[in-house]
């Protein structure tokens, strides 16, 4: 995995935090599947109002993706 300059090896059964508003990437070039679980965190100097706010986008984002899905598949 790929966090700006920096390349990390992921580890079984090992947790990584990274800030995703980096540019990042990660691949799999092993011979088994790898799950990985991934958890979005709001960062913990945001105020009330900016967590609100980024909500907010992300509830609009999520029902125009919704609202384009639906349109294809009809």
């Amino acid at each position: 995995m790929r966090v700006g300059e920096e390349t990390v090896f992921l580890e079984q059964d090992k947790c990584i935090m990274f800030d995703d508003s980096f540019n990042h990437e990660a691949w799999n070039d092993g011979s088994q599947t790898r799950i990985n679980l991934i958890l979005d965190l709001w960062h913990p100097e945001l105020t009330d109002p900016e967590v609100k706010f980024f909500e907010m986008l992300l509830k609009s984002k999520l029902k125009g993706d919704k609202f384009m899905s639906d349109k294809i598949d009809n």
